[in-house]
């Protein structure tokens, strides 16, 4: 990606600045998006004026196309969590609305790749070659874990290895998320089909009864079209993941 930029260098900060966007990189700045890193990590992402530690530093984000905070946040977590970084602390706000995605990814990438050029690799530029596994065990059937994302929003249990239990009363997400030619995509066909056999089981796109699915890819199916990893969106009561509580290393 070509990019062209501004760049100001004073001390230990600097500003890159294109047409729509300025990053600062150690310098606070009011009513900025703050992505708190140590050691060139990742560690935070907050539109709260953040209160460093020792040895931590600020990258300030603003968005000249006056995006809702809340949807570029958004869009910026949803990378960590594909790039599998660990945030200590985070607060999922809003769902991105179809006709922002694109626009959203894109500032996401602009933001990576200028990042990248000054050494502030916060996220994996590779794919993980190897499918992550999870082991099922009769401890991790009796905790509940929820899904409250994209606008759905439910309590499952992993019951047995191959079955997983959403319990009654789930919220499924209304929208459904387009290609950028306005077509369906395979994770939204695949959602609307298992939708569609368990439509005597739902009201108002709420179900009405506690509904069995194999994996945690066709609960994020149903649940929200999928569209990233379900193991990372599925928490308990203190936010650890059911990723954490299963992934064999």
């Amino acid at each position: 990606m070509a990019i062209e930029l501004n760049v100001i260098i004073d001390g230990q900060t600097i500003k890159a600045m294109t047409k729509n966007l300025t990053i600062s990189i150690g310098e606070k700045v009011e009513g900025a998006i703050f992505l708190v890193t140590k050691n060139r990590k990742l560690l935070e992402v907050t539109e709260t004026m953040p209160n460093l530690l020792e040895s931590e530093t600020v990258v300030a984000i603003q968005d000249k196309k006056q995006l809702e905070k809340k949807y570029l946040i958004r869009g910026i977590i949803e990378k960590a969590k594909e790039s599998r970084v660990k945030l200590r602390s985070y607060k999922e706000e809003g769902v991105i609305p179809a006709n922002f995605v694109n626009l959203v990814n894109q500032e996401v990438t602009q933001i990576i790749t200028i990042l990248n050029s000054f050494g502030y690799e916060l996220f994996s530029k590779k794919k993980v070659g190897a499918k992550a596994s999870h082991r099922w065990s009769k401890e991790i059937s009796e905790i509940p874990f929820f899904v409250d994302s994209y606008g759905s929003k439910a309590t499952i249990y992993w019951k047995k290895r191959n079955e997983m239990l959403i319990l009654s009363g789930a919220k499924l997400r209304e929208d459904i998320p387009l290609n950028k030619d306005g077509s369906l995509g395979f994770a939204a066909r695949l959602g609307e089909k298992l939708r569609a056999d368990h439509e005597s089981e739902l009201k108002k796109l709420s179900t009405t009864v506690d509904i069995t699915f194999k994996s945690v890819n066709e609960v994020g199916l149903f649940l929200y079209f999928g569209g990233t990893n379900g193991w990372l969106e599925l928490k308990d009561k203190n936010n650890k993941t059911i990723d954490e509580y299963t992934i064999v290393k």
